[in-house]
């Protein structure tokens, strides 16, 4: 007996190089957010962390446990365990893989099946799937595609099969989710920009691990604005703001050892005060540490320059600066204004700080909005 189809799920995904961001476009606001790492353990320590999830289960807060299941050469079925998420980082030696050599099964089908668990814990076997890449992966779309798309088999840790059926995926470029974001929130929360066919805006996206930066040009189609990036190789580059954050947790404990050595870990927020206010707050009071954020953040913001100087022209050609990624709202300060390295009448975060993490996500959503419903409208008339 064939089982009838699901309602169609339209899933957007953006498996970044820190974090993997996904939401059902029918719940704009409900995105799921986990650490983009992930280890293969061995059997007995599988298990344990099985019986630990089933018993606490809030240790699955951040995390997915399951087996995936392949099949070898000759079509006979084999299943491998995987930790993603939270329990991979903190346990034996987790893996994350950057860069193009992540799109392989074994790899990136894993981050898929831990999404599509942590969002369909019983399966669904009509998904539509959009899906981020990076603006140099252009060349990979075929590989990204053959790899999530199709049928895959996990079970999870109650010992339960369950099947995904991902029937379409649609490639996107994530610096146009930026762009798009941007353009949406300037028209919604603030003064509306004058945005024009043929104005140049340069994208700057600083994520974990690595940052770019691609220059866009916009073209119009009657109303709608056709965003193009030009991607030049030289733009990216592989550091961003963990490197910053692991720095700094260094630059703090030997400038201000009094304050910062005996902690035996610095908390993530104290960092993120630190680069937005060249402050943290220590016992009720503010505790400043210009120094160390200098000399932490300096490393990338060398880099930026370096790029934005040789490559881009120091800004001349271009209307606008949009800066978007998790690292990006975090090292605004440094990049705008008379003291900023960019030097530019015209910078903006594609979010604010508290979102900007999910401003790529959330402004491709949109674009995908209106792709599903032209696709439907043409299903219509036929």
């Amino acid at each position: 007996m064939v089982k009838e189809l699901d309602p169609i799920a339209n899933w957007i995904a953006d498996f970044g190089n820190s974090f993997m961001k996904d939401s059902l476009v029918s719940a704009y606001g409900n995105e799921d957010v986990i650490p983009h790492v992930m280890q293969k353990p061995a059997n007995a320590t599988y298990q344990a962390e099985v019986r630990r999830a089933k018993t606490t289960p809030r240790v699955m807060k951040d995390s997915a446990l399951f087996e995936k299941i392949y099949k070898d050469d000759k079509g006979v079925e084999y299943k491998v365990a995987y930790f993603v998420g939270e329990r991979a980082a903190s346990s034996g030696q987790p893996v994350r893989v950057t860069g193009p050599g992540k799109y392989v099964t074994g790899y990136f089908d894993v981050l898929l099946a831990a999404k599509l668990l942590r969002r369909f814990p019983n399966g669904h076997n009509n998904i539509r799937l959009a899906v981020a890449h990076p603006p140099d992966a252009i060349s990979y779309v075929d590989k990204i595609m053959k790899v999530l798309g199709g049928v895959h088999k996990v079970i999870d840790i109650h010992g339960k099969p369950i099947k995904f059926v991902v029937r379409e995926v649609i490639p996107w470029d994530e610096c146009v989710g930026g762009i798009l974001r941007f353009m949406a929130l300037k028209a919604q929360e603030f003064n509306p920009l004058s945005l024009d066919e043929g104005n140049r805006l340069l994208l700057v996206d600083v994520g974990g691990q690595v940052s770019s930066m691609t220059e866009v040009l916009l073209d119009k189609d009657k109303d709608d604005f056709i965003i193009n990036p030009m991607f030049i190789p030289e733009g990216t580059f592989d550091l961003g703001i963990q490197n910053v954050s692991t720095l700094l947790v260094d630059e703090l404990r030997s400038l201000y050892p009094d304050e910062f050595q005996d902690m035996r870990s610095i908390p993530l927020n104290m960092l993120e005060e630190a680069m937005l206010k060249n402050q943290v707050t220590l016992a009720g009071e503010p505790f400043g540490c210009e120094q160390a954020v200098m000399n932490a953040t300096a490393p990338i913001l060398d880099r930026l320059q370096g790029i934005y100087k040789n490559y881009f022209r120091n800004g001349r050609n271009f209307h606008h600066i949009v800066v978007t990624g998790g690292g990006g709202g975090l090292l605004f300060p440094s990049l705008q204004g008379k003291t900023g390295i960019f030097r530019h009448g015209h910078v903006h975060l594609a979010d604010t700080v508290s979102r900007i993490h999910l401003a790529n996500l959330r402004g491709q959503m949109e674009a995908f909005k209106r792709w599903i419903e032209r696709e439907d409208s043409i299903q219509g008339t036929r």
